[in-house]
């Protein structure tokens, strides 16, 4: 509609379409959106594939498709829309000269309908994914939500969807975005502590393998049986931190700037309890079971992970309001996991490895002390 620029107010009922495009078989829209995919594969590895089409009345279908199940009833066709918008991405550290990263650019940057839409429609999918009717809907949602994060990452550099996502987050902060918040926390809490227990057994296994002499002594049905469970876990934790990582960056840079959701009274204790639970595993006792060879493997970077958590107990700390006090308390009521001790010591690995600047510092340390009384 003209004048709209909140894609809170965008929604299905103000999408019309005609009636015709309602009696389509759902292949027609899955054949589109295969072509785009398959198209959007080719590019990547012939960039100059796509460079002179016209793609903008393609990326107007996916961005008002993929945000309306009214129109588009299969999640996972709508996933299939996110997945050719994330072959759109241009490739990180890609030089802005070329031209297929110039186009693709362009079209995040300057799309009429993208710049107002796209993200409101990329966070109703990630809410929408969580129940699909399928028997492998727990698992499948992960992956769905982890190109959704990292689309998103890329356009919150980009000033007009950020601004977008501002607005979005400002007028449905109790309301959509809330939901959004709450399912975002949850995953971030399955997946760590998922990660977080395997740590330990594939660090255990290894270890185990490194004593040739015992080990040998195994049965060799033992010795297969081990290695194979080794191999399992290797491979969900490489999944897990993968995924866990992209929603801890969406907390820690979104919160740089929307703190609202995340500090009301049904939300604070459960973001201030999470953020203490792995606050303890990074900096506590528990922290030297998590050491493995090679941590790169399995996508471990603690050091980056607790600058992350450090960086989100500050942000929701700064709001001028009663609310960054009441997140505050929240942390020091949290009976489980919150000792002064423990940021102490986040204090001083953080110092030691030089994880934040001197003005983050100044900055933690105040928040320490706001914990201290």
């Amino acid at each position: 509609k003209e004048g709209e620029t909140n894609p809170a107010a965008v929604t299905a009922a103000s999408l019309r379409l005609p009636r015709a495009f309602q009696m389509l078989p759902e292949f027609f829209v899955d054949d589109v959106t295969e072509l785009l995919l398959f198209t959007a594969r080719v590019a990547e590895r012939q960039p100059r594939f796509l460079v002179d089409e016209n793609l903008d009345v393609f990326m107007t279908f996916l961005v008002v498709l993929m945000g309306c199940p009214d129109h588009v009833h299969n999640p996972y066709l709508r996933a299939k829309m996110v997945d050719v918008l994330h072959h759109w991405i241009p490739p990180i550290g890609a030089s802005t000269h070329h031209p297929w990263v110039q186009k693709m650019s362009n079209i995040f940057d300057l799309h009429p309908i993208g710049t107002r839409m796209l993200v409101g429609h990329l966070l109703r999918l990630y809410v929408d994914i969580e129940f699909t009717g399928s028997n492998t809907q727990f698992y499948d949602k992960f992956n769905i939500r982890h190109h959704i994060g990292e689309i998103l990452e890329y356009l919150w550099g980009i000033p007009v969807h950020q601004q977008s996502w501002k607005l979005f987050a400002s007028e449905e902060a109790g309301g959509f975005y809330l939901k959004f918040v709450n399912m975002l926390v949850n995953d971030a809490i399955y997946l760590l502590d998922e990660g977080m227990k395997k740590l330990p057994e594939v660090r255990r296994t290894l270890e185990a393998m490194e004593d040739l002499q015992a080990w040998n002594r195994q049965p060799p049905q033992e010795q297969a049986e081990r290695e194979s469970a080794l191999r399992q876990n290797e491979d969900l934790l490489r999944q897990d931190l993968l995924l866990a990582n992209v929603h801890i960056s969406l907390m820690e840079y979104t919160t740089v700037e929307i703190t609202r959701s995340f500090l009301l009274p049904e939300m604070v204790e459960r973001i201030a309890t999470m953020l203490n639970y792995f606050l303890k595993y990074l900096v506590g006792p528990e922290r030297k079971q998590l050491k493995v060879n090679n941590p790169e493997k399995y996508g471990w970077d603690p050091r980056k992970m607790l600058r992350q958590i450090v960086k989100i107990y500050m942000h929701l700390a700064a709001p001028l309001t009663g609310e960054g006090d009441q997140f505050a308390t929240s942390v020091a009521r949290d009976g489980r996991s919150f000792s002064e001790e423990l940021f102490l010591e986040a204090r001083g690995i953080v110092d030691r490895y030089a994880l934040l600047s001197v003005e983050e510092m100044e900055a933690f340390d105040v928040f320490i002390e706001m914990e201290a009384f």
